[in-house]
C-alpha cells in the first residue's frame, strides 16, 4: 500500500507539472484515500499532510475554493499533531494566501506572521521568503 501511495504521489505531482490538474487532484486524492488504509504512522501522516498541501495548490487552480481550504486545514492539523514546525509554517502561508485572495487581510497579516515566525525560529530561507511574499 505504500508504494502505491508513493507512486500517486508521483504521478499527481508529473501531472501538474503538466498542468493537467484534475489529473493531479484525482492522484493525490487516491494516495490519501490509501493513506487512510494504513497504520497512524509518523511517516504516513508527513506524507498525508504533503498531499493535501499539494492537492490544495491544484484545486486552486481549478477554482475550487472551499475544497482547497478543506485541503490545508488537514494539513494544518496533520502538522501541528506532528509537532512538525516546518509542515506547520507551509500550512499557515496557504492559509494565510487564501485568506488575502477572499478579502481578509486581517487573517491573512495573522497567518503570515505566523509563519514567518515559524521560519525565523528554523532559520529556513525558504519558508521564510514563502511567508515574506505571502506578507508583501
Amino acid at each position: 500500500m505504500g508504494e502505491a501511495v508513493a507512486f500517486l504521489h508521483q504521478a499527481g505531482t508529473k501531472a501538474e507539472e503538466r498542468s493537467a490538474h484534475r489529473e493531479a487532484t484525482a492522484c493525490f486524492e487516491q494516495a490519501l484515500d490509501a493513506l487512510r488504509h494504513l497504520p497512524a504512522q509518523p511517516e504516513w501522516q508527513e506524507r498525508a499532510s504533503d498531499l493535501h498541501l499539494d492537492a490544495s495548490r491544484v484545486l486552486l487552480f481549478l477554482g475550487e475554493r472551499a475544497k482547497s481550504v478543506d485541503h490545508v486545514r488537514q494539513a494544518e492539523a496533520l502538522a501541528e499533531s506532528l509537532g512538525d514546525e516546518r509542515r506547520l509554517g507551509r500550512a499557515l502561508v496557504g492559509l494565510a494566501i487564501r485568506a488575502w485572495n477572499w478579502g481578509d487581510s486581517d487573517r491573512a497579516l495573522e497567518l503570515g506572521q505566523r509563519a514567518l515566525a515559524i521560519a525565523i525560529r528554523l532559520n529556513d530561507a525558504s519558508l521564510q521568503t514563502s511567508a515574506n511574499l505571502t506578507l508583501g
